[in-house]
């Protein structure tokens, strides 16, 4: 999350590429486990804007979560 945020290659460097895909392939991951992880991202993005994030901010997390959980999807139910 550093990383994609724009901070230091801290992942990259103390363990390698993320390959995430490879990293989350042990797990069922079907459309709607999917829409439940969103969901609790959600949720805690409503949270951190009571704190004042700016809505930009969310939208743009909030713009990458979702097409990142698309590639994660590894079973079709």
């Amino acid at each position: 999350m550093i990383q994609i945020c724009g901070g230091p290659a801290y992942f990259n460097a103390s363990r390698g590429a993320p390959q995430m895909v490879g990293r989350h392939a042990p797990f069922r991951i079907t459309p709607e486990t999917r829409l439940v992880w969103l969901g609790l991202y959600r949720d805690v993005l409503m949270d951190l804007e009571k704190e004042g994030i700016t809505e930009k901010s969310l939208t743009s997390w909030w713009n990458y979560i979702n097409v990142f959980s698309n590639w994660m999807v590894n079973t079709p139910k």
